[in-house]
């Protein structure tokens, strides 16, 4: 199982509340860019413009092909909690790649771990 925060004002909520479906992209420490993109207001076509996705066949899912880790999941609850709706999804599929660098928020901003926590 897995816990994502969706803000109920996210361009994503109405479409992640009726499909059901999700596929959560770990992001690689360089793909800061890809935060960006996906966080803000821009038009469906122009967020995924300069990402190098593709389409789960068998959940019909798009997903970063470049990502540090694929969790492919189905919503198995949702709590409202203030201004978020808190997802516990079940994960039907997950994929990673053997490098370690995955992008981290830490005090309002993006990082990544420092090479002696990824050894």
């Amino acid at each position: 199982m897995l816990l994502v925060c969706v803000s109920r004002s996210a361009h994503v909520h109405p479409a992640l509340m009726a499909r059901k479906r999700m596929c959560i992209n770990v992001l690689l420490d360089e793909q800061a860019e890809l935060v960006q993109a996906f966080s803000s207001s821009l038009p469906h076509d122009e967020r995924f413009a300069n990402a190098n996705c593709e389409n789960h066949t068998a959940f019909d899912l798009p997903y970063l092909r470049d990502a540090q880790a694929l969790f492919f999941c189905e919503v198995d609850q949702v709590v409202e909690a203030g201004t978020h709706s808190v997802v516990l999804a079940r994960v039907l599929e997950s994929r990673a790649i053997d490098a370690v660098r995955p992008m981290v928020y830490v005090d309002g901003r993006m990082s990544h771990l420092p090479s002696s926590a990824t050894a």
